[in-house]
Formats: structure tokens, C-alpha cells, sequence
């Protein structure tokens, strides 16, 4: 949890995967410069990161239908059919316009 604030107004949230992950890749790093350049250890400790689920989903989501990181994060409700199965992308990059998948 991290603290946002003093006092009564204070706001504690829990920290997010990607908080954790740059934390640990600075441990990481450190712990690299300790094995490769000062020589201090053996072997470099294995660090696990932390799981996105979101990303997950977005990145496959992005590799099943084919759309670029723009189209993906440019996506609105009104661009999904849903009873058809439709997903329509309108990019100025897109040939002709639309893109349905």
C-alpha cells in the first residue's frame, strides 16, 4: 500500500503491477552491476515480476485481429458490432478507410 497525502485527507492505494515491476527491475540491475562489473557475486538471484492481466489481454487482443497499437488504443464502443462480430478500426494509416475484422 502507499500513502497519497497527510493527514485525514490521506488515500492509501495498493500499488499497481507495473509500480512493482520498476522497482524490481532496478533491483535487477543493480544486482547485474554486482555480478558483471564489481564482481561481488556468483550469480545474479532470478527476479520474478509481477503479472499484468490487462496487458495480457491487450496484446492478444492485438495479435488476434491484427490492429496496430494506435488502432487498439483508439478503439470507442461504437466501433463494435457486437451481434455481427464485427470490430471496425477507421485509421488514416488503414487503406480505404476501415478496417473490420
Amino acid at each position: 500500500m502507499r500513502k497519497i497525502g497527510n493527514g485525514e485527507t490521506a488515500i492509501e492505494r495498493p500499488l499497481t503491477g507495473a509500480t512493482v515491476n520498476r522497482a524490481l527491475a532496478l533491483l535487477h540491475h543493480l544486482l547485474r552491476l554486482a555480478y558483471d562489473e564489481w564482481e561481488l557475486l556468483e550469480v545474479v538471484p532470478r527476479i520474478r515480476l509481477e503479472r499484468e492481466p490487462h496487458l495480457n489481454d491487450l496484446v492478444e487482443f492485438a495479435l488476434f485481429t491484427g490492429l496496430r497499437r494506435g488502432e487498439v488504443l483508439g478503439l470507442t464502443w461504437s466501433a463494435s458490432t457486437a451481434p455481427a462480430g464485427l470490430l471496425c478500426s477507421t485509421s488514416p494509416r488503414t487503406t480505404g478507410g476501415a478496417k473490420c475484422r
